[in-house]
């Protein structure tokens, strides 16, 4: 005897040669009790059979239908499903890890309609992290509730109701004119590779995945500029810069650019390639910066403060802050203004000495 079909299991026709169709059950619809189907069709009954038992375990997962009952583990998923075509693999990994280590434990398994402002209040107090990620994490749960309420599931996001988390920037520790001149001679003796990476990262302020990324294409030796268009985070993977104004053109020095030339290998067209001559990952290189810094006899610093070194440098000689939010690939002028306050404040002093000799009488 035939086994009966047993209900949400589905079911596929013929119902022309060569296409099939097959049905779901996906239950009642909750605010209207009428039963949902949705339906797959193929060139092939196994083409049909493979989309069915997908669609069946999102079913299970609580992914192919949500509702402002769904749970917030699951939403999480539905929300990253959303947001991975526009964010980095790496960010989203980090999105991932922070939610899974502080979030969902605590209120994964509620539902997205039943989460309060209380309950968000006990989920932080319990983290034991700086502000600077508890924000993070705020952030991220913000963005999830946004979505909720874009689709109409519900009807205010209850991340807005709670204070906010102070925390302080960390320091930014930029190198003087002086301790550049010591860290560049003495990678000069350590290394080539080095010496040219930190000359380059100190003169264009490019980030450390910005540098690595670099090809010899990107290099325009006519004009002497730099074009920025992919990036290399720390696990290796290459993807788009961090901002749309972070593809960028920057004009760099006659001489640093000929310099580079004896880094350049046949057939590879990564100007910082590794032995194998693909892409050199990010997360080794401090290692050899600090090694370069203690024989310079410097202060410890992490190699993206020679970027920060770079903006303060160029700030100091009263390059104005615009260019240096365009050259250093910042989304707007103000996030240049409020990390680089010291340069800007500085140049405010300087500001008030030139207007008061002008009108001293």
């Amino acid at each position: 005897m035939a086994r009966r079909r047993q209900k949400g299991e589905g079911s596929i026709v013929e119902y022309r040669k060569g296409h099939f169709r097959g049905f779901l059950d996906l239950g009642r619809d909750p605010k209207t009790n009428k039963r949902i189907r949705k339906t797959f069709t193929g060139s092939s009954k196994a083409e049909v059979v493979a989309k069915l038992n997908k669609a069946k375990y999102e079913k299970q997962e609580g992914i192919l239908k949500i509702t402002n009952m769904t749970p917030l583990r699951l939403y999480m998923k539905h929300w990253l499903s959303v947001r991975s075509p526009s964010i980095r693999e790496s960010t989203q990994a980090t999105y991932e890890r922070l939610m899974s280590l502080h979030i969902l434990p605590v209120l994964g398994d509620k539902s997205i309609a039943d989460i309060t402002l209380i309950d968000l209040n006990e989920a932080f107090s319990s983290i034991e992290l700086n502000n600077s990620t508890k924000n993070t994490i705020k952030v991220i749960l913000s963005n999830v509730f946004k979505l909720a309420v874009k689709e109409q599931l519900i009807r205010t996001n209850p991340v807005y109701l709670m204070d906010t988390i102070k925390f302080s920037q960390k320091e930014i520790k930029a190198l003087t004119v002086d301790e550049v001149h010591k860290l560049l001679a003495t990678a000069k003796d350590f290394s080539p590779f080095y010496y040219w990476l930190i000359r380059l990262a100190i003169e264009t302020g490019l980030r450390k995945g910005e540098l690595l990324a670099l090809h010899w294409s990107d290099i325009d030796f006519a004009k002497d500029t730099i074009s920025v268009k992919r990036t290399v985070d720390a696990v290796g993977h290459v993807g788009e810069p961090k901002t749309a104004k972070s593809k960028r053109t920057l004009s760099v020095s006659k001489e640093t650019l000929e310099g580079l030339q004896v880094l350049r290998r046949p057939d590879c067209d990564i100007v910082f390639s590794n032995a194998s001559g693909d892409y050199k990952r990010a997360s080794p290189l401090q290692y050899a910066f600090t090694t370069i810094l203690k024989k310079a006899g410097l202060r410890h610093i992490r190699f993206h403060d020679l970027r920060h070194t770079n903006a303060t440098l160029l700030i100091a000689k009263g390059i104005n802050m615009k260019t240096v939010s365009e050259r250093l690939g910042h989304s707007s002028i103000t996030i240049t203004m409020d990390r680089y306050t010291h340069g800007v404040l500085e140049e405010d002093k300087k500001a008030a000495k030139v207007i008061d000799g002008l009108i001293d009488v």
